[in-house]
């Protein structure tokens, strides 16, 4: 009797249709890892039912990237170079997937902080906008907004004073 990982390397010995392809990756997306160059339908499908498996995926499109951000805004962090909009779909799904951006558009950095002031901490770059929707998050103390308004504070206090907290 073989096991399931053995019939699935049996079975893949030869190139699955694009309707067992199909049927693979909506039942486990992580099956995307044994199909040799899968079509844009395939990826997708894949996506849809584990966004995590685009690290599996070569050079996947915008398509398929938005799709997976919109599954999961962690699988941002196996795409390489995302435009502004699939970083901006991440941070919707998951605030905390700014984490794994490198240098975030101001945008990307204002969604995020509006759905979780604490990830400030993630972002490269305080500008005017961004302080205020940290001020009026839930995780804003007001300890720190009492500093805030002293006239000698300096903005990399946050910093200091969110890892305190």
């Amino acid at each position: 009797m073989l096991t399931p990982d053995e019939s699935l390397k049996k079975f893949l010995k030869k190139q699955p249709s694009k309707a067992e392809q199909l049927a693979m990756v909506k039942h486990n997306g992580y099956d995307i890892q044994y199909i040799h160059n899968p079509d844009k339908d395939v990826q997708i499908a894949a996506v849809r039912q584990n966004g995590l498996v685009i690290r599996f995926i070569y050079s996947p499109d915008k398509d398929v990237q938005l799709e997976a951000v919109r599954r999961n805004g962690d699988s941002i962090r196996y795409i390489y170079s995302p435009d502004k909009d699939v970083q901006l779909e991440a941070v919707k799904q998951d605030g905390l997937s700014i984490q794994y951006i490198h240098n975030p558009d101001k945008d990307v950095q204002l969604e995020a902080v509006k759905r979780n002031g604490d990830n400030i901490i993630f972002c490269p770059e305080l500008f005017p906008e961004l302080l205020a929707a940290y001020l009026s998050s839930e995780e804003c103390s007001e300890k720190l907004k009492q500093e805030i308004c002293d006239p000698s504070w300096n903005p990399k206090k946050i910093f200091n004073m969110k890892r305190q907290t």
